[in-house]
């Protein structure tokens, strides 16, 4: 409302900003806009972005923080002092996960089918949702392997000392198919032996999905995690992250070696 009736200009976000009457996710969003204006207490609104109190109280889902960065990135005037906030902000907002024990997969679909964008209005995509959840879990496994996939699969380096948003921005996108049996078939190849896999995908197969949470025997994904239960871990769990809503699985989601989850990110605006 002030900014409609005042201006966009450095005397307003001073006073929104010494006011406190900001809110954070007003803040949050509103970043690019604070960095143009150059408003002297500039340091004051990274200290608010970085509230301990503010992010728990808020509970600001992930990936508006990673917008926040994406959209900074392209800012001339962003320095090292708002990617730090970003970042260490994002790590107060995971203060209550608890560490992921052994040694995980995880594998985000990079396919073209997950570019489709959140809302009509929004520049983030399904896949920058699954990019950003890879690499919070990353953060708190105690141990990691992370791959991306689409019709090749792709082995990514992400040490935990790395920053977490700079972590999902380095996981690259092809748009090529989805074929959630690669990192399986890596696995086995290898004969790499984990914990658990965890898959971050739409699971848009380009042959056999299943729908409507029916699982058939001739999915690929399915055959090769009994075929990794069989020769490599038989003590191994998939957890499959339906990222989009769709309700279709790879795997058997009646099975107690497969825990199947379906979150909808779609947004109306």
């Amino acid at each position: 409302t002030e900014l409609s009736k005042r201006g966009n200009t450095k005397e307003v976000w001073k006073e929104l900003i010494d006011s406190g009457k900001l809110g954070y996710m007003a803040l949050l969003r509103n970043l690019n806009n604070i960095i143009k204006a150059k408003p002297g207490n500039y340091n004051k609104a990274l200290e608010t972005l970085t509230n301990e109190n503010l992010i728990l109280k808020n509970k600001v889902l992930p990936f508006r923080y990673y917008s926040a960065y994406v959209s900074l990135k392209n800012n001339k005037l962003s320095t090292s002092s708002i990617f730090d906030a970003l970042e260490k902000a994002v790590k107060i907002s995971m203060k209550n996960v608890e560490q992921i024990k052994g040694t995980t997969l995880l594998a985000v679909d990079v396919s073209g089918s997950m570019m489709q964008k959140i809302s009509r209005k929004s520049e983030i995509s399904c896949c920058d949702i699954a990019r950003i959840l890879c690499a919070m879990a990353n953060y708190v496994c105690e141990n990691s392997i992370v791959v991306s996939f689409d019709n090749n699969l792709y082995k990514h380096s992400l040490a935990t000392t790395n920053g977490i948003l700079l972590n999902a921005d380095s996981i690259g996108f092809s748009g090529g198919g989805t074929y959630c049996q690669l990192p399986l078939e890596y696995l086995l190849d290898e004969k790499i032996k984990v914990d658990r896999i965890i898959m971050l995908s739409d699971n848009m197969c380009n042959r056999s999905y299943t729908s409507g949470h029916i699982w058939e025997q001739r999915t690929p994904t399915q055959k090769l995690f009994n075929d990794y239960l069989n020769k490599i871990n038989p003590n191994a769990f998939f957890h499959m992250i339906d990222i989009v809503g769709y309700g279709t699985s790879e795997v058997n989601i009646n099975s107690d070696k497969v825990d199947f989850i379906t979150i909808n990110i779609h947004f109306t605006c």
